[in-house]
């Protein structure tokens, strides 16, 4: 289960980067989870955050890990001022992602996704798709999903 974790959260990160990034461009992603570290996924995030700048040197991941319901107050206060959110968080799927996605403050994955179909079959991606299309803003970590900020 937690290489499946770290291979989501890897593919969240590159879905993020990978249309707004030049090639060579020294680049600072921030990121916000609940993964605290007595959090049993923790592990997984570290693993996912290590080969994810091993294979890509040009970026850093600084992430902050909050206690599950002070963060759920963070994010909500941070989506009323979108300069204040991190390039990467971690959300709950359905309704708490679909308020985000409507302020307009998550990034569409829909064609980094396209990459990753193979890896992310469209069964699990129900949760984490909003809107009249069904447009992917989210990578599914089982129930849950992580979000992108819109960089």
């Amino acid at each position: 289960m937690k290489k499946f974790i770290a291979m989501l959260l890897a593919a969240v990160m590159l879905l993020s980067v990978t249309s707004v990034l030049a090639e060579g461009e020294k680049t600072t992603l921030t990121m916000w989870c609940i993964a605290t570290e007595s959090d049993a996924n923790r592990p997984a995030y570290e693993q996912a955050i290590a080969e994810f700048e091993a294979a890509h040197p040009d970026i850093t991941i600084e992430w902050e890990a909050f206690e599950n319901q002070s963060y759920k107050t963070k994010i909500k206060t941070a989506m009323s001022d979108p300069s204040t959110l991190p390039d990467i968080f971690f959300t709950w799927a359905g309704a708490f992602c679909g308020d985000f996605v409507e302020q307009g403050n998550v990034y569409c994955l829909n064609d980094a996704y396209q990459a990753f179909a193979d890896q992310l079959p469209e069964v699990m991606m129900q949760n984490a798709s909003y809107g009249e299309n069904g447009d992917h803003y989210a990578v599914p970590l089982g129930r849950l999903g992580s979000c992108a900020h819109h960089l």
